[in-house]
């Protein structure tokens, strides 16, 4: 666990999430976890959205357990309606409020329950390296001939090197950004949602990369243990990932950053070659 901090170097940090219909009855549980952390200034910010989409059938009023701990927390709590981006609702809301100054985020998941120094161990991370901090996450590989190799060896392979811009940050034990690192095409939606639609965190990479942003993994081991769980539900990488999903996405992301702006993760991972 990481040391209280007594003062906030960075200024007040936002964690934010989202939520599905499915996690309602463990949200609370995830919620006064994140209330509780002990970095000095921060806000909770939970985005919902009425309408359905993938697995959400959609969120018209909030729990009432949820409804009370914004009443209780004196602000800190803030829930919102927003679009229904899928997992983007996690990150975009924030890029938008804070487009062109810089405002560190946290992105945390609906299903997991954060140690009390959760937050202030990114922070302490960002302090020394500057960049996107994870928790957890991968090293991407790609072939002699800039071929892609499978996801699930990413997920099996230990990070050697960190920080760097090959490593891929995954999102459940929760990702620090920071919104100046982003290029404006990372607020394409319409984009986003046609080539990843529920691979936010390939295309957060894939544009913080292209702008030389490394990551710094916090736990190089991705086979290790990770934090608890509250309750399991219906997964996106289970149901739309597993079966192939993130090959299709990552080979899309390269497909459009080339025709885009002339640069492949793939150039990354050849200049990087020993």
């Amino acid at each position: 666990m990481s040391a209280p901090v007594s003062r906030a170097p960075f200024g007040r940090i936002d964690v934010s999430l989202t939520a599905i219909s499915s996690r309602m009855e463990g949200l609370a549980q995830v919620l006064s976890s994140l209330l509780a952390q002990d970095y000095p200034d921060f806000r909770v910010l939970l985005h919902l959205s009425r309408e359905p989409h993938l697995l959400d059938r959609g969120v018209p009023e909030p729990p009432d357990a949820v409804r009370r701990l914004a009443e209780e927390s004196e602000g800190r709590l803030d829930l919102r309606y927003v679009p229904n981006w899928g997992p983007y609702r996690k990150l975009l809301p924030c890029l938008f409020e804070h487009w062109g100054r810089s405002q560190l985020v946290a992105t945390a998941d609906d299903d997991t329950i954060y140690p009390e120094g959760w937050l202030s161990g990114l922070a302490a991370a960002y302090g020394v390296y500057g960049c996107t901090i994870a928790q957890r996450g991968h090293r991407m590989s790609f072939d002699a001939a800039g071929r892609p190799t499978d996801y699930r060896g990413w997920m099996r392979a230990r990070a050697t090197q960190t920080p760097g811009r090959l490593l891929l940050p995954t999102g459940k034990d929760g990702v620090l950004y920071n919104t100046a690192h982003f290029p404006v095409g990372v607020l394409d939606i319409d984009t986003a949602l046609r080539l990843t639609p529920t691979m936010d965190d390939l295309w957060f990479r894939w544009h913080l990369a292209s702008n030389g942003v490394p990551v710094h993994l916090i736990s190089t081991d991705y086979t290790a243990s990770t934090f608890e769980e509250a309750g399991y539900a219906d997964s996106l990488y289970l149901t739309y990932n597993l079966s192939g999903g993130n090959d299709a996405a990552v080979a899309a992301l390269e497909a459009h950053f080339a025709r885009s702006t002339g640069w492949r993760m793939a150039d990354l991972a050849r200049e990087e070659r020993p």
